[in-house]
């Protein structure tokens, strides 16, 4: 039996929770990086390097400038579809 897919939201979640060490019941989709997770800079720089890896996706540094909540990523990953091979 095939598992279900997870959406762009789950998966994003999953990078989350599995390597920047957060708990899922802290992130939503209106979750901001910063203020709400506390993510840095540099901790940002490495988190949308491993989403590009998960996607397949290049995300250029002035789009991943706007994208402050978990679902404006979420929602930027959906309408960007990369290589997920």
């Amino acid at each position: 039996m095939n598992k279900p897919k997870l959406t762009a939201h789950e998966r994003i979640v999953q990078i989350l929770q599995d390597d920047m060490d957060l708990r899922e019941e802290c992130i939503t989709p209106d979750s901001r990086f910063d203020n709400d997770l506390g993510l840095d800079s540099f901790d940002m720089t490495e988190f949308i390097a491993m989403v590009e890896e998960e996607f397949g996706i290049v995300i250029e540094d002035v789009d991943a400038r706007n994208l402050c909540t978990v679902g404006d990523l979420a929602k930027w990953v959906e309408e960007h579809p990369g290589d997920e091979s």
